[in-house]
């Protein structure tokens, strides 16, 4: 997926289901149904979400790779999160350029090092912190890698045919299943724990909803398309809302 994929995020507390009611004829109605694409404007404090039908807290949180409770905690909303059209959300979009301009200054040496030593850790920490049962939502041939620098792709697409089923990767409630995050297409998002979250795109097919406990390796959708001629998973891993190498996780095969 590229760099105009929409982003959404979970981590640390206890799974929080988004229950949110059919939306009513009033701008006040709880946001329920799915398919409008959200506005955000920037503003002097940050970047302003305006919530349309078919956000969710979660889904917002997704779209700018952020934690929902921090989102919820910096506009002052509790438990069960639940959010209303045209309502204004301050979200913070982060920017690598401190960062960048940091490095510049270390010498290469020790870039290196750094480098290497959080390679090692990454690779090693999936197995310490993690006591979810990771399986394959697909069985397929994986056409493109995680990547997050150069062709950026922040999960593993997995190639299949139309129709064939997408299970999912782990127990879980479903805390997403609409098609209103752009780049996507149809989109079910489970919440594993306090720290995981999976996602499935591209599908032809939902057949999940919002609050739905899952177990896994249960169907949850039916595979699609990208737009173009090759039917394909897209399947992605967030760690506190950090997009994570699902081949770290999932078995060997």
């Amino acid at each position: 997926m590229g760099s105009g994929l929409a982003r959404f995020v979970s981590r640390n507390g206890l799974p929080v289901i988004v229950l949110l009611l059919a939306a009513c004829a009033t701008d006040n109605a709880p946001v329920a149904e799915i398919g409008q694409r959200a506005h955000s404007g920037q503003s002097g404090t940050g970047t302003v979400h305006v919530v349309v039908k078919g956000d969710t807290l979660h889904s917002i949180s997704w779209r700018y790779g952020l934690d929902y409770r921090d989102v919820a905690k910096a506009n002052g909303i509790g438990p069960p999160y639940t959010i209303y059209i045209g309502q204004r959300l301050q979200v913070t979009v982060k920017s690598p350029r401190k960062s960048r301009a940091r490095s510049a200054k270390r010498p290469a040496a020790t870039l290196s090092r750094r480098v290497t030593s959080a390679s090692q850790r990454k690779t090693e920490k999936p197995s310490q912190d993690s006591s979810i049962n990771w399986r394959w939502p697909l069985e397929g041939t994986i056409v493109k890698r995680f990547a997050l620098e150069g062709d950026v792709n922040k999960g593993v697409d997995i190639a299949g045919r139309l129709g064939d089923s997408v299970a999912s990767a782990a127990d879980g409630v479903v805390v997403y299943a609409g098609s209103g995050l752009g780049g996507y297409g149809k989109l079910v998002i489970v919440k594993h724990d306090a720290n995981y979250l999976s996602a499935y795109g591209h599908n032809s097919t939902l057949l999940v909803s919002e609050g739905d406990s899952v177990k896994g390796g249960q169907k949850v959708a039916e595979i699609g398309s990208s737009g173009k001629d090759l039917a394909m998973l897209h399947f992605e891993i967030r760690k506190d809302g950090k997009p994570k190498d699902p081949l770290l996780f999932l078995p060997r095969r």
